[in-house]
């Protein structure tokens, strides 16, 4: 199984079903889509500096404080199913204009609207790794990567228990 490490909240917000889309600046692999890839917490420390007003308010309400949320750990995992390029900016109820591929188009590439949520960075050429059917699993301690990464097997086998 591949792996995508995120920073904390922003995989304890996969986690717990309220976040499907991860933006990034580069555009998944092809061969990914369709694949179930595990979600894992990064070590860095989470810093509430950096999240909007409905970050805090979902991270408080539901963990208490940022430290409390599993970091080094894979807290989930999620079928990849688009991966569409931004091309123009939120409008006011907050869908996009993109291109990009996956499971849903009838094209290798196609051109589609999509909502955004308030966990992520739309803006233009930004790319959203769409997922589907994410399910939480208790944290499996492991050191992550940047980039996608191959989760060792005995790890993968403890996820699928």
């Amino acid at each position: 199984m591949r792996a995508l490490t995120l920073h904390q909240p922003w995989a304890q917000l996969m986690a717990w079903g309220l976040k499907n889309i991860e933006t990034r600046s580069w555009a998944a692999p092809r061969n990914l889509i369709g694949q179930r890839i595990a979600i894992h917490a990064g070590k860095r420390e989470p810093r509430p500096t950096d999240w909007n007003i409905e970050v805090q308010r979902v991270v408080l309400q539901r963990a208490g404080s940022s430290h409390s949320m599993p970091m080094g750990a894979v807290v989930a995992t999620g079928r990849l199913i688009e991966c569409m390029q931004v091309v123009s900016e939120p409008d006011s109820n907050g869908l996009v204009n993109c291109r990009g591929f996956g499971e849903l188009g009838d094209a290798p590439e196609y051109e589609a609207v999509l909502k955004t949520d308030p966990y992520g960075d739309f803006s233009v050429d930004r790319w959203m790794w769409v997922f589907q059917d994410v399910r939480r699993v208790d944290p499996v301690s492991i050191n992550g990567r940047q980039g996608v990464w191959t989760l060792p097997a005995v790890v993968e086998a403890g996820l699928s228990a």
